[in-house]
């Protein structure tokens, strides 16, 4: 398992969570992640 977190990183508060299987690639939640008003987008996955 993986666990998926959306941070405001202002304020340090968790925006949402998506827990996965660990065969689940680490961009496959990103849209449930994101809420739209995001100035940047920080992550560790390649995006292809």
């Amino acid at each position: 398992m993986k666990t998926h977190i959306g941070v405001d990183d202002k304020r340090g508060l968790i925006r949402s969570i998506e827990i996965k299987a660990a065969n689940v690639h680490d961009i496959a939640p990103a849209n449930k992640l994101l809420h739209g008003e995001e100035q940047r987008v920080l992550g560790d996955a390649l995006w292809e």
